[in-house]
């Protein structure tokens, strides 16, 4: 025979796991009224409660620590975005009739040969073209060198912002002329590159045989970059505030 205590207990329980199916999670005072509400009260709702509170926190703290690290990623990609690249190659001659090119053929670059000497002339004409047509304002690049040779692959390349990276490829299949092609790029933020392993064309086709990173001068415009990605990382960082404040 079932006692009627014990069938109060049983009853008790199913009405309290009803309501918690239905109201759970909910702040501590309006569980505590909704129990008072049904007539249940004692050792076993406290202990309830405490569970439901410590579900709540954990929550909280999760959603803390997600929104934490969207933040941080997104600072991340401020401090560490890659590089943005721009292609300042012109076609020769070089003058008020280039335009932007793939590539350009070597054997025509002014000086002749590929020495460091004839290339870097070549750059520092090849931006002043860019900025004289398109109405630019690039920095001149400096003498500060490194130099990437016989690659059989294309190089992962750090660079900052203000950066010029001139890349040479071979000839290849369908390539045009002799020599192969030079292709010129400035970088508007600070990075990684990883060069291609083979020329887009139509003078260099074939594999990247060298590369040349020239530093940059003084005045080294932006282009939004870092602005934009700054920008989202202070909106991050408002949205955890807010977020932990509740």
């Amino acid at each position: 025979m079932v006692s009627s205590g014990s069938f109060t207990s049983s009853f008790t329980k199913t009405r309290v796991q009803r309501f918690l199916k239905i109201y759970v999670p909910l702040p501590t005072n309006t569980l505590q009224a909704a129990y008072r509400f049904i007539g249940i009260a004692g050792p076993e709702i406290a202990l309830k409660t405490v569970r439901v509170n410590e579900f709540n926190e954990r929550r909280k703290n999760m959603r803390n620590l997600i929104l934490g690290t969207i933040c941080l990623g997104v600072l991340s990609l401020w401090s560490t975005a890659n590089a943005n690249t721009i292609n300042v190659t012109m076609s020769l001659p070089l003058g008020a009739g280039s335009s932007l090119v793939n590539d350009v053929s070597a054997q025509d670059v002014p000086g002749g040969g590929l020495s460091d000497v004839t290339v870097f002339a070549w750059l520092q004409s090849d931006i002043n073209t860019f900025n004289s047509n398109f109405n630019g304002n690039l920095p001149s690049p400096t003498t500060g060198l490194t130099a990437f040779d016989n690659l059989s692959s294309g190089p992962t390349i750090q660079v900052d912002a203000g950066d010029y990276l001139v890349l040479h490829y071979g000839r290849g299949r369908g390539g045009l002329g002799q020599g192969g092609g030079l292709v010129a790029l400035y970088f508007d933020a600070a990075g990684t590159y990883v060069a291609p392993d083979n020329g887009s064309g139509p003078n260099g086709n074939g594999g990247i045989s060298f590369a040349r990173l020239w530093d940059h001068g003084t005045q080294v415009p932006d282009g939004g970059t870092s602005s934009v990605l700054l920008g989202m990382a202070l909106s991050g960082l408002g949205l955890v505030y807010r977020r932990v404040r509740r």
